[in-house]
């Protein structure tokens, strides 16, 4: 499959409940750095324990693994490390955060803290950059319950709460179209499935739709709003700049979403298509247009700066552009 959403099942997910993270009490999974330990450090602490070398107190930051179980943290001990000892302070002196800032920890919080030095106090990089694992589904209540439902059925248990009654067919029929295609069904649509008692109806539904041209019409702007794409014409700095046939990259892209195109070969033709060797009048040489609809410039430079800044934003989530001048 080309993306993630492409994929049947993911797509069907869209149409459940949707569940946020719950925070972590007694009982529960393993403490995570990631998931519960990282997001109390951004709101209470690294104001003034964390990067900002300039506003940093007492010369201790929490964002650095070493430095903070150097100073503050002592693995599987709260009682001797000086992080836990400061949250749970009585001493307006030594409290942290100072009562001042109102970012006082609530003892759900504290408790997280405290288990999570117990465990080890595990740090962990940042969720983008770790590994992709395939997890198993938790046990839940329900054990009819598909893989997916599981997910968020087990988050609903711990709060001794469950599903919302299923949607009626014309609702999930007007949900699945608009998410898939972005446009409502037909009255006959509507009444072949609701009429449909097969047990394949559902999946007939979802076939159908990415089935559909208006698939990669509807998800392929959304690629095309990465690759900064105009109808009329691009960004410019030096005026008006007509791309009489950047409608062929559109049309490439919607085609590639289509297809179901491999995601590497997405790539690769959009940053070297005229490098593979292919036909003069090959379709996929349109992919060049990810490199070329974009801002132009007097500056060749800068132009080519914009080209690099849609290549890392685009594939890798994350600007370079500092590199532009700052190569150490």
């Amino acid at each position: 499959m080309m993306f993630a959403f492409c994929r049947r099942i993911v797509f069907l997910s869209f149409f459940g409940l949707m569940c946020g993270t719950l925070p972590f009490a007694a009982g529960d999974e393993k403490v995570r750095f990631n998931q519960h330990i990282r997001p109390l450090l951004a709101e209470r602490c690294l104001e003034c324990h964390g990067p900002d070398a300039e506003n940093r107190e007492a010369d201790l930051r929490l964002d650095v693994e070493k430095e903070a179980k150097q100073q503050a943290i002592t693995p599987h001990k709260p009682q001797k490390s000086e992080l836990y000892l400061r949250i749970t302070s009585d001493d307006p002196a030594l409290l942290m955060p100072p009562p001042e800032t109102g970012k006082s920890l609530t003892a759900k919080e504290i408790a997280t803290i405290r288990q999570w030095i117990l465990d080890g106090a595990s740090y962990e990089g940042h969720w983008a950059f770790q590994p992709i694992v395939k997890a198993s589904p938790p046990p839940v209540s329900n054990v009819q319950a598909t893989e997916i439902d599981r997910f968020l059925l087990a988050a609903l248990d711990k709060q001794g709460m469950t599903f919302s009654k299923p949607v009626s067919r014309q609702q999930w029929i007007r949900r699945a179209t608009f998410d898939l295609i972005g446009l409502p069904p037909t009255w006959a649509e509507v009444q072949d499935f609701v009429n449909d008692k097969s047990s394949e109806a559902f999946e007939k539904v979802i076939d159908r739709l990415l089935a559909s041209p208006r698939y990669g019409e509807r998800w392929g702007r959304h690629w095309l709003d990465i690759a900064r794409y105009a109808d009329t014409h691009g960004g410019s700095a030096i005026g008006f700049t007509r791309f009489p046939f950047s409608y062929t990259y559109r049309d490439y892209v919607i085609d590639a979403f289509n297809r179901d195109l491999p995601y590497d070969e997405f790539i690769t033709q959009q940053l070297a298509a005229d490098q593979l060797e292919l036909p003069k009048n090959d379709p996929a040489l349109a992919g060049l247009g990810f490199l070329t609809v974009g801002m132009q410039y007097r500056n060749p430079h800068d132009t080519i700066d914009d080209q690099i800044d849609v290549v890392t934003r685009g594939f890798l989530g994350l600007t370079v552009a500092c590199a532009r001048c700052h190569d150490h």
